[in-house]
């Protein structure tokens, strides 16, 4: 990518979701929590991290068929855990309401891979 910014209709073309009409990509973006930044023309543009950030989230839900509110809120626990036990036990409470026996081997995965950070940003912190 070698632009700043991106209009709805690239976006949809980067994140494979071309079929959808430009409303329809704007209501997801919004509902996973991507916001736009309102050029001086009043488009609205997305830029570069806000895509890939997309990008990730669209790859743990195609993987792991975890709901987008509920990613959102896995990664708001990681990022602002105040509490080891605490933000672990939270996303447990997420996490049990899916399958992450083998048969989804990424949702288990992804369990691992947060309470790992939750585990390794505290550990760093108190260093």
């Amino acid at each position: 990518m070698s632009k700043k910014y991106y209009t709805v209709g690239e976006v949809a073309e980067i994140l494979n979701i071309d079929k959808m009409n430009r409303s329809q990509v704007h209501k997801l973006l919004e509902r996973i929590g991507i916001k736009p930044v309102i050029g001086n023309n009043k488009y609205k543009k997305y830029s570069v991290e806000s895509i890939e950030r997309a990008k990730e989230l669209k790859n743990v839900k195609c993987k792991t068929n975890i709901h987008y509110k509920d990613i959102i809120s896995i990664c708001d626990i990681v990022e602002n855990c105040t509490s080891r036990a605490g933000a672990v036990k939270r996303i447990y409470n997420i996490f049990k309401h899916y399958d992450c026996t083998a048969n989804l081997f990424y949702t288990l995965m992804f369990f691992m891979n947060c309470c790992n950070s939750i585990i390794g940003l505290k550990m760093k912190q108190e260093n």
